[in-house]
C-alpha cells in the first residue's frame, strides 16, 4: 500500500531473468485498480498492462538507451 515512485530495478538482473520471468514476478505485485493512464486517465486493464510492462522492461534493461 501507498507505494509510488521511485522504484529501483537492477538492469543486469532483469536482462539475465528475461522479460517473461520478470513479468511473471512483477504482475501479481501490481494493483491495476489503482493504476491510471497518464494520457487518458482511464484505469489500466490487463491488455494495457502487458504492453506497459514490455516498455518498462525495455527501458530498465537498456538503462534508458532505448528511448535515446
Amino acid at each position: 500500500d501507498n507505494w509510488g515512485l521511485p522504484q529501483h530495478h537492477d538492469p543486469r538482473a532483469l536482462r539475465k531473468a528475461g522479460l517473461a520471468t520478470w513479468k511473471d514476478y512483477i504482475r501479481p505485485l501490481l494493483d491495476t485498480s489503482k493504476m491510471r493512464s497518464p494520457l487518458t486517465g482511464k484505469q489500466i486493464d490487463e491488455k494495457d498492462l502487458d504492453g506497459i510492462l514490455d516498455g518498462i522492461f525495455r527501458t530498465i534493461s537498456t538503462e534508458g538507451w532505448i528511448d535515446r
